[in-house]
C-alpha cells in the first residue's frame, strides 16, 4: 500500500523544486501525488510470471564511429560572448524562495 502523504511531504516536494503552494494546493496536491503513488502501487500486483524480463523491442545500436576532429578555438568562441576573465555570463535564470 503506498504511503499517504502529509502537508510537510508536500511542502518539502514544492521546496525542493523552488515553487511556493497555498495551503488550498498544497492539499490539492497531497490528494492528486497520494492517488498516483496507489496508482504506481498497484502495478505490483500485475502477474509478470511468464514475461522474459530481456524482452524488449529489437534494439539496434545507432552509436556512430568515434571519429576525433577539429575544435573550435576557445578564445574565438568566448570572444563572441559576453564573458569576464575567460567565462562566459549567462543571465540568472533560478531565483531563490523563502519557504
Amino acid at each position: 500500500m503506498a504511503k499517504i502523504l502529509t502537508d510537510d511531504d508536500v511542502k518539502n516536494a514544492a521546496k525542493l523544486a523552488m515553487i511556493y503552494l497555498t495551503p488550498d494546493e498544497i492539499q490539492k496536491f497531497k490528494i492528486q501525488i497520494t492517488s498516483i503513488l496507489e496508482y504506481v502501487d498497484s502495478l505490483n500486483e500485475v502477474n509478470t510470471d511468464n514475461v522474459d524480463v530481456k524482452s524488449h523491442v529489437n534494439l539496434t545500436n545507432v552509436l556512430r564511429e568515434d571519429i576525433a576532429s577539429e575544435s573550435l578555438d576557445q578564445e574565438k568562441v568566448i570572444d563572441q560572448t559576453n564573458h569576464k576573465n575567460g567565462y562566459v555570463l549567462v543571465p540568472t535564470v533560478i531565483e531563490e524562495i523563502d519557504g
